[in-house]
């Protein structure tokens, strides 16, 4: 199941999703899959005339996981968010989170060859989280927007919105280029149900997000 794609200026498309078995290149980051009875993420470059695959890997750890959303930089490095239950889905030493609490939301930076990892990181609380669409800034920092049900998910301070608002909000998330760091993290939503599906960035590096809400009183 395909769930993201984005289009680098070579005219490569990148797809990323979720699946059981799709077909991997030799050196790719993960050949194999740690969750042959489940979903797993996936990231797939395609040569520009489709013919052929530049890489492609599989992202996932033992349980069930899956990339929903894609975007690349200037150089052609792919961030990709989405959900894992897996407490061993790859992270990288000295990233932002490395050990997950519940289900939790990641943001993963690939190689330009899909070889290997250039940081990946959990993002979540001790509750839920997903990670629904990513956008990249001119200085290699990545916004998340998805949902999350966790009174604890990161937040920084003086951010707009510190405190979950009802029983699950969306949220809208900004890493350092490192993966190391949270740049701002913010609760977005009202007293109901709040789910961020859509982010993406103008030409000054403001944010813009879309979703879904049930709550009357969504700021």
């Amino acid at each position: 199941r395909a769930l993201g794609i984005a289009v680098d200026f070579q005219g490569s498309a990148y797809v990323t999703g979720e699946g059981g078995i799709i077909p991997t290149t030799p050196g790719a980051f993960q050949t194999t899959s740690l969750n042959p009875v489940g979903s797993v993420g996936f990231i797939t470059k395609f040569s520009n005339d489709g013919g052929s695959l530049i890489y492609s890997t599989y992202l996932g750890g033992s349980a069930i996981g899956y990339c929903t959303g894609i975007a690349l930089d200037s150089y052609n490095y792919a961030y990709v968010t989405g959900l894992t239950g897996a407490t061993d889905f790859p992270v990288t030493p000295g990233a932002f989170q490395t050990t997950l609490i519940g289900t939790g939301a990641f943001v993963t930076k690939l190689s330009t060859d899909g070889s290997a990892l250039v940081y990946s990181t959990f993002l979540s609380g001790s509750s839920y989280a997903n990670g629904r669409s990513i956008a990249v800034d001119n200085h290699g920092h990545a916004l998340v927007t998805g949902r999350t049900t966790s009174i604890d998910f990161p937040v920084t301070p003086n951010a707009f919105q510190i405190t979950i608002g009802g029983g699950s909000d969306a949220f809208l998330t900004k890493l350092s280029s490192g993966g190391d760091s949270l740049i701002g993290s913010t609760y977005l939503g009202g007293s109901q149900h709040d789910d961020g599906f859509g982010i993406t960035l103008d030409e000054l590096g403001h944010v813009y997000v879309t979703g879904h809400t049930s709550s009357p009183n969504f700021p």
